[in-house]
């Protein structure tokens, strides 16, 4: 983990960013194209929020939902975020619901850090 500064092109101040991604996306890349899930949600979270990568929402939804096919409860949720809001893919409430049933489904392994999510995807699919 490094501790570099980005200049904040409004303000002109630095500002710290915890990470440094650009050595990690390709060892990232290399991983998830050979199956890893884990290296396919950090592809899919890469490209959502363009860490060292061009930001694409679609390509971060290619990528959720290849972990997320896995099993992946983080990726799952996120994925079912996307089709709730359309960012990526198309708008779609039932891949929604299923996505974010599905992570719902495994809060007791992935989700250990914040127990109330639990309730939050609960909420969201109700809303949905």
């Amino acid at each position: 983990m490094t501790n570099n500064k980005k200049k904040n092109n409004d303000t002109g101040v630095s500002k710290p960013t915890l990470y440094r991604y650009s050595d990690q996306v390709s060892r990232y890349k290399k991983a998830a194209e050979q199956g890893d899930a884990i290296a396919q949600c950090n592809m899919g979270l890469a490209y959502e929020n363009g860490n060292d990568v061009s930001k694409d929402s679609t390509i971060a939804a290619f990528w959720y939902r290849k972990a997320a096919d896995q099993g992946c409860a983080i990726a799952q949720f996120t994925l079912g975020n996307l089709y709730a809001s359309g960012n990526g893919v198309q708008k779609d409430s039932i891949q929604a619901k299923f996505w974010l049933r599905k992570s719902a489904d495994q809060v007791g392994e992935d989700f250990d850090w914040f127990p109330p999510l639990d309730c939050t995807i609960r909420s969201i699919v109700e809303d949905l």
